[in-house]
């Protein structure tokens, strides 16, 4: 990333980088002079002879481990006896792994060695059996085998106690010797874009993948190796790229182990390269002392001052980070930055000091500030369409904003009265009001300024004068911790002008505004020149253009900040380089700390094939999605994206529109309509037992009323049966019995007693419960009805007729004849109360059934509701009110049929239509009529099965 981030150019370096050829020593290619830097392991320290300079250890312990599939036989290290073990390289090379089987007990020939130099057929041999044992690189061969499904052992030298360097840049002394302002340039770039690749990830994987992916390995594959290396890298308390002559000793003293010839000599300090800065001070006593007893220094910096401090990726950065690198050299411990507390203030128990800060700074209150560090000075950035200020004094009283509690402010005024000074909370309010036209500008230091135009404002905003008031930042130490102050006093001084200025050029971009106001204008001025009115005339039109595409841009801006919805801008890799404040939210980032992150950082492992399918779809549809906030929790989206082109180059827009409340509500509403239709449910068991209950209630009330009608019926031919036993002695002693006589006497009271015993069949048939639906015959089950009250209509002096063809229906019969005695016996009763000679008649015509009596009609202002439950004109006592309900019910209900009421001339009609009716052609088909119902009640026995 040092040549494609361009850190080898800045610093006036022309590099060439060559891939490693298999079977090339870099040893021998740097003694040869065929390169001038290369990168090698720990087995360098076998080639001490040779005048090596070792600069920088990229990662502080070595990614070679051994490895096995989980199986039954292989539960330790110890298990590898007998076994098939693949090595990649030499002993030397290898060193760390052959240490960790020695000090298990284990020779190299307690197993077979296989020399093998591709990693994929060798995971291939191991998961076919070939091998039982491979050496592999820690960010490889795991993940190809996890992918594939398998479960791996990995027995590491690091938790044996063998923690070997890896991927040492280094060169000659020679080289050094002639070359030493290349060879320290050379360093500090490679070291800072390692850092740029640590801390950029996902952007250095699309840089491989683009130009340096010869093993054609995927996206998901090179990121997990960068995140593997990139905790080898960077370990706690030591500086990144650390070689620690203990540790070469220690390293050393593993070969002479292993039975490796290397020189008896322990000094390895002249083998390790130490750039210019890199000064031992002159400590007082007290201040050794002070070091001694600590183990770090804490230092309190904010995360978003980039490029003066910050944190990337929770990894310090910026310039003060490699100042603090370069002191720690210097004094031999390390640094540790923390951030500052959530309001901006120094945490005194955590923090020994602050990081730097102009002496005017709010923070600086309680704090001892150190001589200066480094000198910046104060730019202003305003729109792009405002002239170049060549001369800040001639703003006059325009407003201006400055951040809150850095000290500008004061700075400002006292060399610029006229200018009206605004603070503000955070930088990000300052350019934003830049943007939306509040203020005229936006003064801040220039790398800062520099950086989040770079980053954010890009064709909106410009640096555009240069106020010319310098700004002197040193650390602020706090007032208990004077001994640090008086190091940091001396660290200071001892650091070199070159030095400082070579930190701080790697920070800034070298090039203002007015360099580029002042060329295009001599290029403007010369075409004018040469071409005349007509390319003014264009440059006119130009910059109407540019105008109202900076307008249109504001207007982009203003809209995704209006916008309730989450938006993303990423480029074509999947690396997000915009948010809107609602998608900060949405997700819980801080501003900009989405910015760099992967699409797919952002989305729950539930969903991420998912979304990796619709990441291909050029215009994806809304779809919903698992996402994934900073804190790590899971949230329900609503997920669009939309590929288009922006500034000259193919974006994804995406947004996202948190749903989970949505979900929520909707599960608890299922839930409510579960339980809603549970409580229904009862309910309507609740109903249909209370109609229960009363169907049965009227039919006792009916069976009363039924058995007063057999009384009637039985009365008559009782009362013959009586008498014509009473005569049969008269006649036996007037001799008129004979064979003839006994023959009549029998068929007479057989008939009578038939008849008797007919009655009771009908009424234990009427009370019957129906189970199934039968087919019958309307006006033959009327007649079976009223036939028992005959005798009552005859006692109550009321005169009963049935009219009409018969037909039939599908349905409850018995209920159906309940029903009609309910009607009727509340016509009777109707016709009773009149005290005149009461008619009842039911008229059969076109499938309905009509009772019309003469009892005098009904109230209207009640006949509404005559079917209500509990309802009766009669006198207490005398009606349940179930009647007429009952049978509203059984018709409606049960038989899918109507009732209805109205009054006629002299009374009240009931009429009741029916439905699922079978007609019949009388009198013709009259005799076919039963075989017909039986079929039908066949059907219907059936189908209720079913």
């Amino acid at each position: 990333m040092a040549k494609e981030k361009g850190f080898y150019k800045e610093a006036g370096l022309d590099v060439k980088i060559r891939e490693y050829e298999e079977g090339k020593d870099p040893v021998a290619m740097i003694e040869a002079g065929e390169v001038d830097f290369a990168i090698g392991r720990s087995s360098l320290l076998l080639h001490r002879s040779k005048n090596l300079r070792l600069l920088a250890a990229v990662y502080q312990s070595s990614p070679f481990v051994l490895l096995s599939l989980s199986r039954n036989d292989i539960a330790d290290l110890k298990d590898i006896r007998g076994k098939k073990v693949a090595i990649y390289d030499s002993v030397t090379n290898m060193a760390s792994i052959f240490a960790m089987l020695k000090a298990e007990g284990i020779q190299q020939y307690d197993f077979e060695v296989i020399l093998q130099s591709d990693p994929e057929s060798s995971v291939q041999d191991l998961i076919a059996g070939k091998i039982d044992f491979l050496s592999s690189y820690l960010s490889n061969e795991p993940y190809l085998l996890r992918e594939n499904g398998y479960a791996v052992n990995i027995f590491n030298p690091k938790n044996y106690g063998f923690d070997f360097y890896s991927d040492i840049l280094f060169t000659s002394q020679k080289y050094v010797r002639l070359h030493p302002i290349t060879t320290e340039k050379f360093y500090r770039a490679t070291l800072q874009g390692w850092r740029y690749a640590f801390n950029h990830l996902y952007e250095t994987v699309s840089v491989i993948r683009k130009k340096y992916n010869t093993q054609h390995k995927t996206q998901e594959a090179l990121l997990y190796e960068a995140k593997v290396l990139r905790k080898l890298a960077f370990v706690a308390d030591v500086p990144f790229g650390d070689i620690n002559p203990v540790r070469l000793r220690e390293i050393a003293n593993t070969y002479r182990l292993l039975g490796i010839d290397i020189d008896s000599a322990n000094d390895f300090e002249n083998m390790i390269y130490t750039p210019p800065g890199n000064y031992t001070l002159a400590l007082e006593k007290s201040e050794k002392q002070y070091l001694n007893k600590k183990s770090e220094i804490t230092v309190c910096i904010g995360e978003n001052r980039l490029p003066v401090e910050g944190v990337v990726d929770e990894t310090p950065t910026g310039m003060q980070n490699d100042f603090l690198q370069v002191i720690s050299t210097m004094i031999d411990t390390p640094f540790t930055e923390v951030a500052y507390g959530s309001d901006g203030s120094m945490d005194t128990k955590s923090c020994d000091m602050a990081g730097l800060l102009f002496k005017k700074d709010s923070r600086a209150k309680n704090l001892l500030v150190t001589d200066p560090l480094v000198t910046l000075r104060l730019f202003i950035a305003t729109s792009v369409d405002k002239p170049y200020v060549e001369n800040i004094s001639a703003l006059g009283t325009k407003k201006v904003a400055v951040v809150k509690g850095y000290g500008y402010k004061e700075l400002v005024q006292k060399r610029y009265a006229n200018l009206e000074v605004v603070e503000v909370e955070t930088p990000m309010q300052g350019f934003q009001g830049v943007v939306e036209g509040q203020y005229y500008g936006y003064i801040d230091l220039l790398p800062y300024l520099n950086a989040q135009i770079q980053n954010f404002y890009s064709g909106i905003l410009k640096i555009n004068g240069d106020l010319q008031v310098p700004v002197s930042l040193g650390f602020g130490v706090k007032k208990s911790e004077k001994a640090l102050w008086h190091i940091l006093q001396k660290a200071i001084h001892a650091i070199d002008a070159k030095e400082k200025d070579a930190i701080v050029q790697a920070w800034l971009f070298n090039d203002t505004q007015k360099q580029k106001d002042i060329r295009f204008l001599q290029k403007l001025l010369l075409f004018i020149g040469v071409v005349g009115l007509l390319v003014l005339y264009k440059y006119i039109l130009s910059v109407r253009h540019n105008n109202a595409l900076r307008a249109s841009v504001k207007e982009f801006e203003l809209l995704m900040e209006s916008t309730l919805e989450g938006i993303i801008i990423f480029d074509m890799e999947g690396i997000c380089i915009r948010t809107n404040k609602m998608a900060n939210q949405i997700f819980g980032y801080e501003d900009k700390e989405m910015i760099g992150r992967h699409a797919l950082e952002l989305v729950s492992q539930r969903s991420l094939r998912h979304v990796k399918i619709a990441m291909q779809v050029k215009n994806k549809e809304p779809y919903e999605a698992k996402m994934l906030r900073k804190d790590g929790s899971e949230f329900d989206a609503l997920v669009r994206g939309r590929n288009i082109f922006w500034k000259g180059k193919q974006i994804r827009i995406s947004t996202v529109i948190d749903i989970s409340d949505l979900k929520k509500l909707q599960y608890d509403l299922q839930m409510l309509n579960r339980q809603l239709e549970d409580k229904v449910s009862q309910q309507v068991e609740s109903i249909r037992q209370k109609e229960q209950m009363l169907l049965h209630q009227n039919k006792l009330a009916a069976m009363g009323e039924m058995i007063g009608a057999i009384a009637h019926q039985w009365r008559q031919p009782l009362n013959v049966l009586n008498i014509n036993i009473q005569n049969l002695d008269d006649d036996y002693e007037d001799g008129l019995i004979d064979r003839t006589f006994i023959e009549n006497f029998i068929a007479e009271n057989s008939r009578i007693i038939q008849f008797m015993s007919k009655t009771i069949d009908d009424f234990r048939n009427f009370y019957r419960i129906d189970k199934v639906k039968e087919c019958f015959f309307v006006r033959e089950a009327i007649e079976l009805t009223t036939s028992m009250q005959s005798a009552q209509f005859k006692e109550r002096k009321i005169d009963f007729e049935i009219r009409g063809d018969d037909f039939c229906i599908t349905g409850y019969k018995h209920e159906f004849q309940q029903a009609i005695l309910n009607l009727v016996n509340n016509a009777a009763d109707a016709v009773e109360r009149t005290g005149k000679r009461g008619k009842i008649e039911i008229v059969l015509e076109n499938d309905t059934v009509r009772i019309i009596d003469n009892g005098g009609g009904i109230d209207e202002a009640i006949i509404d509701r005559i079917f209500e439950p509990y309802f009766t004109t009669k006198s207490q006592g005398s009606g349940t009110g179930i009647g007429l309900y009952m049978s509203k019910v059984i018709i409606e209900k049960n038989m899918g049929g109507r009732l209805d009421v109205q009054n006629g001339e002299e009374g009240a009609v009931f009429t009741i239509s029916l439905k699922g009716l079978c007609k019949f052609d009388f009198p013709e088909q009259k005799r076919t009529r039963t075989a017909s119902c039986i079929t039908q009640n066949i059907a219907a026995v059936e189908a209720e099965a079913l």
